[in-house]
């Protein structure tokens, strides 16, 4: 019962939430571009985008794997995520030349637009921490 409840909560409770975001940036992103046609909303598109979900939400669960350190989670993680990405839509529609490259590089500028920040956030607070459990006061008992 304790393997079910942890697929329920820490990944497919994970999963259920990457879909619904990944779903409405979809729906948002087919309505500016179809403004004068019949959007493609498919429930192909839809399944394609929960088995995506569902990839990275146990990806996610890199994060948690003790004695790594930030920056090897995180590229790990971009690793894992990359291969599911190519390997939904390589699924999905069919592999054309050009496909994959550009959706390898749209995907590495836009996690490193978002990686760095938090990496940068993440080591200050861990050098944060790591400074103030060395310290110690000379008037305390």
């Amino acid at each position: 019962m304790k393997v079910i409840d942890y697929i329920v909560s820490k990944i497919l409770y994970p999963a259920c939430a990457i879909f619904t975001l990944m779903s409405f940036v979809f729906l948002i992103f087919t309505d500016i571009v179809s403004k004068y046609q019949k959007p493609a909303i498919y429930i192909d598109n839809y399944f394609m985008f929960f088995v995506l979900a569902i990839l990275v939400a146990l990806s996610n669960r890199v994060f948690y794997i003790p004695k790594m350190s930030a920056l090897s989670k995180t590229v790990l993680h971009a690793f894992l995520v990359l291969v599911s990405i190519v390997a939904v839509f390589y699924v999905k529609n069919g592999a054309t030349e050009s496909s994959p490259l550009v959706l390898i590089l749209l995907y590495a500028v836009l996690y490193a637009i978002v990686a760095i920040p938090v990496l940068l956030i993440v080591s200050s607070k861990n050098r944060k921490k790591k400074e103030n459990k060395d310290y110690k006061s000379m008037f305390s008992e």
